[in-house]
């Protein structure tokens, strides 16, 4: 049986990282696509903690990672869904 607990997260290495990780990107100004597996709760969490250090261009994806692999194949090609658009 698995057993899942809530870590503690260290909110200023977080930011760190993030700012690190898009310093190539544009920084604070590029576009930040924020997910966790159902668009819920965390990636809410997350995108205020950014948009609080500064980062502005912060977006939830809506259904999270599960929407986005629904949604896109694995060379980032929109899948052919079911019905016209």
């Amino acid at each position: 049986k698995k057993v899942y607990r809530q870590e503690p997260v260290d909110v200023n290495l977080f930011v760190r990282e993030v700012n690190a990780a898009c310093s190539n990107d544009g920084g604070a100004e590029s576009k930040l696509l924020v997910l966790d597996d159902v668009g819920g709760v965390r990636a809410r969490k997350a995108a205020e903690v950014l948009i609080c250090a500064g980062i502005t261009n912060v977006v939830v994806v809506r259904g999270g990672a599960n929407a986005w692999k629904a949604a896109w194949d694995g060379s980032m090609r929109r899948r052919q869904l079911p019905g016209f658009f």
